[in-house]
């Protein structure tokens, strides 16, 4: 069972890595191998994730398993206007069907309670993500 949590820094370097993991292997075949790596490590590099939690109109949070190891995560930001964007939303392949990304999904609604809507972007080709 996986505890949903905020994220913190000790959480930086395994969220860095699954998040590395998840763009490889979902956004290669639509993008290339080479792109997806190239954007993936500039964009969640640990110092990269760090400046985000220091960001007061971003959220993350983190589904932990019993031993510590991180299985999901999501990150939601908010811009002037008070609009929310689920801007991140990952799990690893074991967890796929166990409803752990509905979990982090509820867990980013609530810290939200009160927002009309959420807008999400997918691109074209992530049928798991439009599904």
């Amino acid at each position: 069972m996986t505890h949903i949590r905020a994220m913190t820094r000790n959480d930086l370097t395994a969220v860095s890595q699954l998040l590395g993991q998840s763009w490889r292997r979902t956004y290669a075949p639509i993008i290339g191998d080479e792109t997806v790596a190239r954007l993936s490590d500039q964009k969640h590099a640990p110092d990269k994730l760090a400046a985000e939690l220091e960001d007061e109109n971003k959220m993350s949070f983190v589904a932990e398993r019993p031993d510590g190891s991180i299985a999901g995560y999501a990150m939601a930001a908010m811009d002037k206007k008070g609009d929310v964007m689920l801007d991140r939303l990952h799990i690893e392949p074991q967890a796929f069907g166990s409803g752990l990304a509905v979990d982090l999904l509820h867990a980013v609604l609530a810290a939200h309670a009160g927002i009309p809507s959420i807008a999400l972007e997918v691109i074209e080709g992530n049928d798991r993500a439009i599904a």
